[in-house]
């Protein structure tokens, strides 16, 4: 059985670069060609490495990556690019919910975007009940700038080690009083 679902997610992702290939202009497809989610991120960086800059940029672009700031500054050297370019392809792949444990996808250019955006992967969140109501009572707060939301594959990485249970203080109750 774990080898079908092995095969299925496979195919899924052929399928999501398959569809993102086809809408993609001609400079962009030999740049999302190259992609493997199942090599390593080193190795799939080595291969984005090998483009030059037009295209890459072009790639950003339809992935919905802002190449300037407000004040019409470029955001990336080469070497950032790539890494963002292979951070939203990955985007793109199938994950699990951290609420409802439901594997979900999100489309390239959504209809509807995800209510969060992860703050170290930028996966986007999935439309399930628990984060709709999450979304909604933070719409309704004053919420703070530094609100970070995090997919449930990044937080796993970066949450904390559990604390060590305290040391009880052992309390002699012998009555060694002499």
């Amino acid at each position: 059985m774990a080898g079908t679902s092995k095969k299925n997610d496979s195919e899924n992702m052929k399928v999501i670069i398959g569809k993102l290939i086809e809408k993609a202009d001609q400079i962009i497809r030999p740049v999302i060609s190259v992609f493997d989610c199942f090599q390593t991120r080193q190795t799939n960086i080595q291969k984005l490495n090998k483009f030059n800059v037009p295209p890459l940029e072009s790639c950003a672009e339809f992935l919905g990556i802002s190449l300037v700031d407000k004040e019409g500054n470029k955001l990336f050297v080469k070497s950032s690019l790539v890494d963002r370019i292979y951070l939203g392809l990955m985007a793109l792949m199938p994950a699990k919910c951290g609420e409802c444990s439901d594997e979900y996808t999100i489309d390239h250019d959504p209809e509807h975007p995800p209510f969060f955006s992860c703050f170290r992967c930028f996966k986007g969140s999935h439309d399930c009940e628990r984060n709709r109501e999450l979304h909604q009572t933070l719409s309704t707060m004053n919420t703070p700038s530094g609100f970070v939301w995090l997919c449930d594959t990044c937080h796993a990485i970066v949450d904390p080690i559990e604390p060590r249970k305290q040391r009880s203080r052992l309390t002699s109750t012998s009555g060694n009083s002499t």
